[in-house]
């Protein structure tokens, strides 16, 4: 979790949405595509050759977003913001990432991708969707 590439052009694309500069909101918008597809390509293929052949209790939580998924997304995102704001360095992005917690949906998909369970497949994306969307 602490590893999300996806982590950059989400914010490069709130900056872009902030500021109103369509540059910036295509570019961050094309790369986020771009990390988005090469991370539940990398996840579907190695769930392809993964001897794991059943969802374990994290794979399950990860495909039936709840109401605590979306106030926890929510209070990553202010802690986002109110870290952002300080004159002094920071690690808050990294705590995001980890609150939010981008990289595991993604990988949910691929495994759901992997193994053909489509509402596997929509719930992994709905969280992941909340997720980007609060930070």
């Amino acid at each position: 979790m602490l590893i999300s590439p996806v982590m950059t052009p989400i914010l490069a694309l709130g900056y872009g949405l902030s500021v109103l500069d369509s540059f910036v909101v295509r570019k961050s918008a094309k790369l986020l595509l771009l990390e988005v597809a090469v991370s539940i390509i990398v996840s579907s293929l190695y769930f392809m050759i993964s001897p794991i052949s059943y969802p374990s209790s994290e794979i399950i939580s990860r495909t039936s977003p709840t109401i605590w998924d979306v106030i926890i997304a929510f209070a990553g995102g202010v802690a986002g913001i109110i870290g952002t704001r300080k004159k002094q360095a920071n690690n808050i992005v990294p705590g995001v990432a980890i609150a939010t917690a981008l990289m595991p949906p993604l990988c949910t998909i691929g495994y759901s991708i992997s193994v053909l369970k489509w509402e596997y497949f929509l719930g992994s994306s709905y969280l992941f969707v909340i997720n980007s969307a609060f930070i």
